[in-house]
C-alpha cells in the first residue's frame, strides 16, 4: 500500500544477493520486486487500490554494495525541513519512534540514515534508552562516541549476532 499511496518516482533498495550476502537484505530486495509488481496491478490488494490508485515507479535501484557507492551530501539544510539538516530529521523522527515504541537501544546509528548523534545522544539520555556500538560494523567516529559519553547516554557493544551461533562473536 505504500508505493500507492506515497507514489515515489524512484525506489532504491538493496541488490538481489544482499550486497555481502545479508539475509535481510536478501529479503528487503525481494519484498520490493513483489511490493513494484503489487502495486502496478489492481487485481493484487484492491482495497488498497481502491484508495490510492495503482502506481507504477518510474525507475528503481539496486545499489551494488561496493561497486557504486551512494554519496549524498547529508549535511545541508533543507527548506522541506524546516531548515533542519537530514540528519537532524532523521534523528527526531528515530527518537519519536522509539519514543512511542517504548525502545531500550538504538542499533546501528549511522548505518543506512545518517543521524544527529550529539541531538540523539541527549534525547537517548533524557530516554533511559542505550545507543549501541556494533562491532561488526562500526558506524560512529571517535568524536561521535565522546559526544554520546559528554551527553551521559548509555551504550552497549553488540556482535551483530543474526543466527544464534554467532552470538559473542566480536
Amino acid at each position: 500500500g505504500n508505493l500507492r499511496r506515497f507514489r515515489p518516482l524512484v525506489v532504491v533498495s538493496h541488490d538481489p544477493n544482499g550486497e555481502y550476502g545479508h539475509a535481510a537484505h536478501v529479503l528487503c530486495c525481494a519484498a520490493l520486486q513483489d511490493a513494484l509488481v503489487a502495486a502496478a496491478d489492481a487485481a493484487q490488494y484492491p482495497e488498497s487500490a481502491a484508495a490510492y490508485g495503482v502506481w507504477e515507479v518510474e525507475k528503481t535501484y539496486l545499489h551494488l554494495y561496493g561497486e557504486n557507492p551512494i554519496v549524498m551530501d547529508w549535511d545541508v539544510p533543507l527548506e522541506s525541513f524546516g531548515g533542519k539538516s537530514t540528519p537532524r530529521r532523521n534523528a527526531e523522527c528515530i527518537m519519536a519512534a522509539a519514543e512511542a515504541g517504548h525502545a531500550d537501544i538504538i542499533s546501528h546509528p549511522n548505518l543506512y540514515l545518517k543521524v544527529d548523534i550529539p541531538y540523539m545522544a541527549e534525547c537517548c539520555r533524557q530516554l533511559g534508552i542505550l545507543l549501541e556500538v556494533n562491532s561488526a560494523r562500526v558506524t560512529l567516529s571517535e568524536e561521535e562516541i565522546r559526544a554520546i559519553k559528554a551527553a551521559g547516554c548509555g551504550l552497549v557493544i553488540g556482535s551483530d549476532a543474526h543466527t544464534p551461533e554467532r552470538v559473542g562473536d566480536f
